[in-house]
């Protein structure tokens, strides 16, 4: 038995260590900390590390709600796997069922979508954009509880902080019927609260702002998104939106993205397209593309240039380099040169 308990206590986690917070830390401590290691190990970063990812959104989310927290703290990981005490109803308190939904049925606030305008030189080489998102967050001074001190803010005795009522009813002989309504005590908020925050004015939210590292890896394609869990706007009981960026690339002037391709176009003269030529493309990111051709080059001939075009995802090869060849001809020919092509033709 000793063998097994100490199994158990070994494979547990500790959602603070992996926060690397304090037991005693406040819920701005929390979120400060949870920030940091989300940019850092998001999937889409290179230190990114989805395992610790899902770690750390499910620390975060158990410790940032009181509830969760608290059983957490008395019990672990099996009190939230079963929150029901054993109690005078065989096993169900009617309080904690009604305190304890409340999380598990939270509102979600919308997903905001941001349009990203990108260059195809940095869809081409890749690039960690820093974006400054301004959002509603909870407020600083009291972590969205509304009131200007933890004093400030008691759970209801009525309803024990479900914002719910149970009334027992007498709807005829021998029979009774349990109604369930909004506490009237507390306007169903599961709270009493005296002094305002000062901050919010009891509003619980502010406006703030962060910086969200977006990176933009190799050979992504137009339309494609980014999304970063939680990082919307934050409203008390309610569960934090996604903030999703979507790619919009921007035209180029030289070259056109055909999924994993590229194409471009080459001016050439008369003479080089009936005897030949060497010519030279600056890429996106600078290299030079050198194009030779002998002989015969007619107008609107394409010439294939294998792995030069976008990196293909996932992938240490690229697409292709279509070059459109367009011929110049001359705006006039003087007299020589009129007698010397009669010659030739």
């Amino acid at each position: 038995m000793l063998f097994y308990l100490l199994i158990v206590l070994a494979s547990a986690i500790d959602y603070y260590q992996i926060l690397g917070v304090s037991k005693q830390a406040t819920q701005s401590e929390l979120k400060k900390a949870y920030r940091t290691l989300s940019l850092k190990y998001h999937p889409d970063k290179p230190t990114g590390d989805k395992k610790k990812y899902e770690q750390i959104n499910k620390a975060y989310e158990v410790l940032s709600d009181e509830n969760q927290r608290k059983r957490y703290d008395e019990g672990g990981e099996e009190a939230l796997k079963n929150p029901d005490g054993r109690n005078g109803f065989g096993g169900f308190d009617p309080y904690n069922f009604f305190r304890d939904i409340r999380p598990h049925q939270k509102h979600q606030m919308p997903n905001i979508e941001i349009v990203l305008d990108v260059t195809l030189k940095d869809l081409y080489k890749g690039k960690t954009i820093e974006v400054l998102h301004r959002k509603r967050q909870l407020c600083h001074h009291c972590h969205g509880t509304g009131g200007d001190t933890p004093d400030d803010v008691k759970e209801c005795p009525v309803c024990h902080g479900s914002g719910i009522k149970m009334e027992t009813r007498r709807i005829g002989p021998g029979f009774i019927q349990q109604v369930q309504s909004t506490c009237d005590k507390c306007g169903g908020k599961g709270k009493l609260y005296g002094k305002v925050c000062h901050v919010c004015n009891g509003k619980k939210v502010e406006e703030g702002e962060t910086t969200i590292s977006v990176t933009i890896n190799k050979g992504m394609r137009e339309g494609e998104i980014i999304k970063f869990e939680g990082f919307g706007d934050e409203k008390p009981d309610w569960k934090t939106g996604d903030v999703i960026f979507k790619i919009h690339t921007i035209e180029n002037p030289n070259f056109i993205r055909r999924w994993d391709d590229l194409r471009t176009t080459l001016h050439i003269t008369l003479k080089e397209s009936l005897i030949g030529f060497t010519k030279e493309i600056k890429h996106l990111d600078g290299h030079i593309v050198k194009i030779e051709k002998k002989g015969i080059t007619p107008y609107g001939s394409v010439i294939s240039i294998e792995n030069e075009g976008m990196p293909i995802k996932m992938k240490e090869t690229k697409g292709k380099l279509f070059v459109d060849i367009v011929v110049d001809y001359p705006h006039f020919l003087n007299n020589q040169q009129q007698e010397a092509i009669e010659k030739l033709f």
